[in-house]
């Protein structure tokens, strides 16, 4: 049945190591300068978009992904530039971004992460993965390169530690958004270590920020608009106001997923299987557990950073 289908499938994507080799890749143009990267299908499942900006001085990079990614990444880059990477950026502490990163630090990167995230990989650092050489902290930082200005936006918990919104100064201006919007496309899964309370506010946060284009992680590399974030922004809102009126009525949360429809999203990616399981995470959370805790005060992380092996490790009860 679909439920079953749908443990199926969470269990591949626990296993999948974040050495996995993603794919060819592939570069779209989003500006001048500005590039998304496409690292390929992520278990055949899902894109992972990086991006990079080409600035006349340097090159500047938004998540590394894993060491067979960064390569790829390289790569790709050398066919626009001969520039020096300067700057490598971990949106934010989870493996399967920030890992990989010595292979633009052995180019002469310097790695550059929110203190939040930072913090959190010196202590669980994965088998691919190295701490970034500086830390900035606070909630805005500016690094400017050549002809271009890349501002770094932290707005709180929301998912992982440190989460950075980035927007480059190119014209048109392009935002970086890691995992928390995607173009007509469901949350990820179960919506895995999301304050989805956090997740609002950096959603409503960055949707007052300047900029037009956007390049999302698990979009296409050729992003979308700040349009496709406002859209992402009600899918969330949506999914909470049908689960609160669904516990109004007295619906076990638990069977709120078979129950609750939203049609306005059918033909977004991911509505049939993951849309059940974005739904549940709401469920859990407004009628059993309450509000997540913020990842910089848990003591008992759903993640585990003992292995380095995989990334996700099932918490007992969730």
């Amino acid at each position: 049945d679909r439920m079953v289908d749908c443990l199926a499938y969470i269990a591949g994507l626990l296993v999948i190591s974040v050495s996995s080799v993603w794919g060819e890749g592939q570069t779209v143009k989003i500006t001048d300068g500005v590039y998304g990267f496409d690292l390929g299908a992520f278990g055949n499942t899902l894109p992972y978009s990086a991006m990079f900006v080409v600035t006349g001085a340097g090159v500047m990079v938004i998540d590394p992904f894993n060491s067979d990614s960064a390569r790829a990444m390289l790569q790709e880059i050398r066919k626009v530039t001969d520039e020096p990477i300067r700057y490598v950026f971990y949106s934010h502490d989870h493996w399967d971004h920030a890992s990989g990163g010595q292979v633009f630090k052995n180019e002469g990167a310097e790695i550059i992460a929110h203190t939040d995230a930072n913090e959190w990989i010196k202590t669980h650092t994965g088998a691919d993965q190295i701490p970034a050489d500086s830390s900035w902290s606070g909630s805005r930082k500016e690094y400017s390169l050549g002809g271009f200005t890349m501002e770094l936006h932290q707005f709180g918990p929301s998912h992982g530690n440190g989460m950075t919104i980035f927007v480059v100064n190119s014209q048109p201006r392009v935002a970086y958004v890691a995992d928390l919007a995607a173009v007509k496309s469901t949350g990820p899964v179960y919506l895995p270590e999301f304050d989805t309370k956090g997740w609002e506010n950096t959603l409503e946060k960055t949707l007052q920020l300047n900029f037009e284009k956007g390049v999302f992680t698990h979009s296409p590399p050729q992003g979308g608009t700040k349009q496709d974030l406002a859209d992402h922004l009600g899918y969330v809102k949506d999914i909470r106001a049908g689960v609160k009126a669904e516990l109004r009525k007295g619906t076990n949360p638990f069977a709120i997923p078979g129950v609750l429809k939203l049609d306005k999203y059918k033909d977004w990616a991911g509505y049939a299987d993951q849309f059940p399981l974005n739904v549940m995470h709401f469920a859990i959370e407004e009628a059993v557990l309450g509000p997540y805790a913020s990842p910089a005060k848990k003591k008992n992380s759903i993640r585990s950073g003992s292995s380095g092996s995989s990334k996700w490790h099932i918490k007992a009860g969730y």
